[in-house]
């Protein structure tokens, strides 16, 4: 079957999707168009899967509320208690009550000069969910039968296939890379920004107070009362007493080569 062309104008011919017969009013309105259909996809696909991968680009991996540039552990850990008494105890995406974490959401914007993360919420989801959100840890500390089951989980959550959840990985994949190739990126705590701030001036108050003892041939001074791997990590903490009756100060026993004669 043959179908018939419009003529362009330049003794050739054209097909009907390269829009060179059309007029720019045209174009454009089909341009439109495309991009609402677009749009649309990708609302109607983020609204079937409801736990996605999120990979962390490469040069700001160390970059969190967890870690000492954010909260500090201290002030995450209350945080994430209190937001998980407020989200009744149970996990955000598949409703499970059995521990509980904290997740950070990030919202990436690439830029010609420069890329922006920017922190937008924190979400209370079980291990599991977790996991899956930041799969490539996961395959780094999971076995192979501990994969297996968070494939599971994501099937049961989202209600697809197998093949549903390379492709979604596969995707994730791709952009990570592409977000990763820019070193150039600025970190913006969005509404955490006046706690971090909080944060950061109360360390620096705390160290002013507390100054770190003066190292000698790279070991630090044993602090009396502590043994001498705390003294060196700069470990704080309570030393029990070890009864003596727990310590080896018996003598070996002797063998027979050495009793004899």
């Amino acid at each position: 079957m043959i179908l018939e062309r419009p003529w362009n104008g330049r003794n050739k011919l054209c097909g009907t999707l390269c829009g060179c017969h059309r007029s720019r009013e045209q174009q454009r309105t089909l341009a439109k168009t495309m991009y609402q259909l677009r749009v649309r996809l990708n609302e109607e696909t983020r609204a079937k899967i409801k736990l996605r991968v999120e990979f962390v680009p490469a040069p700001i991996w160390q970059f969190n509320l967890r870690s000492k540039e954010g909260l500090g552990k201290y002030r995450w850990d209350k945080y994430r208690r209190k937001l998980i008494t407020e989200g009744h105890n149970k996990c955000r995406i598949c409703g499970s009550t059995e521990k509980l974490e904290g997740h950070e959401v990030w919202r990436y914007k690439n830029g010609s000069r420069g890329s922006i993360a920017k922190l937008v919420r924190v979400e209370i989801v079980c291990q599991e969910c977790h996991f899956i959100k930041h799969w490539g840890q996961a395959q780094r500390v999971a076995s192979n039968a501990g994969l297996l089951a968070l494939k599971r989980h994501f099937r049961k959550v989202n209600r697809c296939s197998e093949a549903d959840f390379d492709r979604h990985i596969t995707a994730k994949i791709s952009t990570w890379k592409r977000r990763s190739s820019n070193p150039n990126w600025k970190i913006d705590w969005g509404d955490f920004e006046p706690a971090v701030e909080e944060a950061a001036a109360a360390r620096q108050k705390w160290t002013a107070r507390h100054p770190q003892p003066k190292r000698r041939f790279g070991r630090a001074p044993i602090t009396s009362g502590l043994p001498r791997q705390a003294a060196v990590f700069g470990v704080r903490r309570h030393v029990s007493k070890v009864p003596l009756s727990n310590i080896a100060h018996r003598r070996r026993p002797l063998s027979r080569f050495e009793t004899s004669g």
